[in-house]
């Protein structure tokens, strides 16, 4: 059983960004580049697609026109956890829309009560 917890979510980017440009100009890569063992402790790791910057503590998928039999297996694994955490967004921008929904209304104090729930 995989359990789909986000701890922390912050964004800035307005519009439609690709992830690569949307992570290459947040807080968190200035941290990992500047300082990657106080932000990826304990050998733990971000896994990313192959745009992606390869940087320490940041493991992104092989090109796979480049790819060898080994770095396909590769790839296959870590596309298999990188579906679990898309899940995971999924799940959130899923629940965002209906909050929205729900949110987009004249009434004030209903507005209130979907916040508090």
């Amino acid at each position: 059983m995989v359990i789909k917890n986000l701890t922390y979510l912050l964004t800035i980017q307005k519009g439609r960004v690709n992830d690569a440009r949307a992570f290459t100009t947040s807080a968190l890569y200035t941290n990992l580049v500047n300082m990657p063992d106080q932000v990826c402790m304990d050998d733990t790791y971000i896994i990313a697609d192959s745009a992606f910057p390869v940087i320490r503590t940041v493991v992104p998928s092989f090109p796979r026109s480049s790819a060898n039999r080994r770095q396909r297996i590769f790839n296959k694994m870590h596309s298999s956890s990188r579906i679990v955490v898309e899940h995971s967004f999924d799940a959130l921008v899923s629940r965002l829309r209906t909050l929205w929904k729900h949110l987009y209304m004249i009434n004030i104090e209903r507005m209130t009560l979907i916040i508090i729930k």
